[in-house]
């Protein structure tokens, strides 16, 4: 499990770097944020996510994430999975805009 971890944050390190894209809606940084910033952040939701991936999730989180094919980011698949929906939600938390595309 550490290494693919591991493995997930190098993947989420470059998809962080440019806005996320997937579904009818795009993730998109906040402006200014530095890659320090950026890599922090996907450190700290690589974390919330495995943590938190048990965890159902709640109506308003799902209404969220609607839109967004989060399990691209983890698995090259298409759809949703807590892992993946928990990890994108990390992001929209510390102030990533859901866009449409």
């Amino acid at each position: 499990m550490k290494a693919y971890l591991i493995v997930m944050f190098m993947i989420s390190i470059f998809v962080v770097s440019c806005s996320f894209s997937s579904g009818d809606f795009m993730i998109a940084s906040p402006s200014g944020l530095g890659k320090e910033e950026r890599i922090k952040i996907g450190k700290e939701c690589l974390v919330e996510a495995k943590e938190k991936s048990r965890i159902e999730l709640t109506d308003d989180e799902k209404i969220r994430v609607k839109g967004i094919e989060t399990a691209r980011y983890f698995e090259g698949g298409r759809g949703h999975n807590r892992f993946s929906d928990r990890y994108i939600l990390c992001f929209l938390n510390r102030g990533f805009k859901k866009i449409r595309k």
